[in-house]
C-alpha cells in the first residue's frame, strides 16, 4: 500500500540537512512550473538549498528563489559533444554537492539514474499522472527511494503499476498559497468570465463544452471563455469554435504564465474532460476562489460535488449544460462552492505542508539508501574476515 501524507516533521528535530537537485525537462517544467513556484519559495522560507538542472532553452527565472542554483543540461547542443556536456553537468554537481536527486517527469529517469550511480547518491521520482505498464518509467530499485504522487487515485494506481516499489510510494498533497478574497462573481458589473486552462490534443474534448455554452449564450447569457493552452489540435480546436459561431464568444489564447493572475479577474473555471494527469491549473483556480464546474472522474481528488466543485458527468452535453447554467444564475451558491474550495486547500494544501513532506521524504530516502548501502556491504566484509 502506498504511504499517505503524514503530518510533516519539524527541520529542527533533525541534524540531517538535504541538499537537492531537480532534474526537470521542458514538458515537465511546463506542467510542474506552479509547484517548482511554490516548493522553491516555501524552501527560502525552511532556509534550504537546492539546485535545477534544466534545459539550456528554459525560461526559469520566474520559478526562483536566490537560494536555488541552476545548471543548464546538456552544455552543448550537439550530439557528438554528449560527453562533455555529461561531464560538465558532473563538475557542476560536484560543485554544489547534493546528496539526493529528485527527478521530475519521465524525460529525465534515465538521466537521474545515471546521475545517481556516478555520484553514488539516491534519488526520489515524482509522477503526477496515469501510466500504463508499457508507458511506466524505468525506475532503479537500487537507487530510488520514493516515488512521490499528489494525489490518493493516483497512489493507489501507481501501486499496481509499480509493484515492486509499493511501500516506496508517498501521496503528497500540493501546496499553493490561498488568497483572502474570493474570486468568483466578486465584481457584480463584471461580464463573466470563464476559463479552460488545458493542453489541446483532440478537439472532440471541445465538442459537448462547446454545444453546452452555445445553447446557454442563444438563452442570453452573456459571458466569455478563455481557453488556454495550445497542442497539435488547435487548428481543428479554432475550426469547431469558428463552425458553431462562437468567435465572439470564446477567445483561444497560448500557455500564459503565471495563470494566476488571470484567474484572480475570472469567475469560473471549467474542467471539460476527466484528468489523466494532476492539474496544478485547478489548484491555482480554486485558491483564488473561482468556482469550479469539473467533470467526474479522472485523478483530482480535489473534485468534490457540492463542497469544492460542481461536478457534470464525462460525455453528456446536457449534464454540462445544466451543471454551468446554475454556477451562472445562482451566484451565492457558486461563491459559497468557491469559499468552500479555498477553506478546504487552507486545511489540507499548504506550502509549508508540502515543503514539510518533501524535505522530510528526502531525510528518509538518505537513511534508507545508508542502510542499502551497510547491507550490501556487510556480507562482504563477513567474506573477507575468513581470508587468513
Amino acid at each position: 500500500m502506498a504511504e499517505q501524507q503524514k503530518a510533516p516533521v519539524s527541520s529542527s528535530t533533525t541534524d540531517e540537512s538535504v541538499r537537492p537537485v531537480l532534474i526537470v525537462d521542458q514538458e515537465a517544467l511546463g506542467d510542474l512550473s506552479v509547484f517548482l513556484r511554490h516548493f522553491f519559495v516555501g524552501l527560502a522560507d525552511e532556509s534550504g538549498k537546492a539546485a535545477l538542472v534544466c534545459p539550456p532553452d528554459c525560461d526559469v527565472n520566474s520559478l526562483l528563489a536566490p537560494s536555488i542554483e541552476v545548471i543548464r543540461h546538456p552544455a552543448y547542443r550537439t550530439p557528438i559533444l554528449w560527453r562533455q556536456s555529461d561531464r560538465k553537468l558532473i563538475e557542476k554537481l560536484g560543485k554544489f554537492k547534493p546528496n539526493i536527486l529528485h527527478c521530475l517527469g519521465r524525460g529525465t529517469t534515465n538521466l537521474t539514474t545515471k546521475l545517481a550511480e556516478q555520484l553514488d547518491l539516491p534519488y526520489v521520482q515524482t509522477i503526477n499522472s496515469l501510466q500504463s505498464r508499457l508507458q511506466k518509467c524505468s525506475i532503479s530499485a537500487s537507487r530510488c527511494a520514493a516515488i512521490i504522487t499528489p494525489t490518493e487515485t493516483l497512489a493507489s494506481h501507481l501501486v499496481s503499476v509499480y509493484s515492486k516499489f509499493g511501500q516506496r510510494i508517498r501521496q503528497i498533497n500540493m501546496g499553493t498559497f490561498v488568497d483572502g478574497q474570493c474570486a468568483c462573481f466578486s465584481v457584480p458589473s463584471r461580464v463573466t468570465s470563464m476559463v479552460v486552462a488545458c493542453r489541446l490534443n483532440d478537439a472532440s474534448d471541445f465538442e459537448l463544452l462547446f454545444t453546452a455554452i452555445k445553447h446557454l449564450a442563444i438563452e442570453g447569457h452573456e459571458f466569455i471563455m478563455l481557453l488556454i493552452g495550445t497542442g497539435p489540435a488547435e487548428r481543428n480546436v479554432r475550426e469547431l469554435r469558428r463552425t458553431l459561431g462562437l468567435s465572439q464568444v470564446v477567445y483561444i489564447l497560448p500557455d500564459i504564465q503565471p495563470l494566476r493572475s488571470i484567474f484572480a479577474s475570472a469567475d469560473v473555471f471549467v474542467q471539460p474532460q476527466p484528468t489523466k494527469i494532476f492539474s496544478f491549473s485547478l489548484l491555482e483556480a480554486m485558491s483564488v476562489g473561482m468556482v469550479v464546474a469539473g467533470c467526474a472522474g479522472g485523478v483530482d481528488d480535489l473534485l468534490i460535488d457540492n463542497q469544492t466543485a460542481a461536478l457534470f458527468e464525462p460525455a453528456d452535453e446536457l449534464s454540462i449544460y445544466a451543471c454551468i447554467k446554475r454556477l451562472l444564475e445562482k451566484r451565492e451558491f457558486s461563491r459559497q462552492i468557491a469559499s468552500g474550495a479555498q477553506s478546504y486547500l487552507k486545511k489540507d494544501y499548504t506550502v509549508s505542508t508540502m515543503v514539510s513532506s518533501i524535505l522530510e521524504t528526502y531525510r528518509n530516502s538518505l537513511r534508507w539508501y545508508k542502510t542499502q548501502a551497510s547491507n550490501t556491504a556487510a556480507p562482504k566484509s563477513k567474506a573477507q574476515s575468513k581470508r587468513p
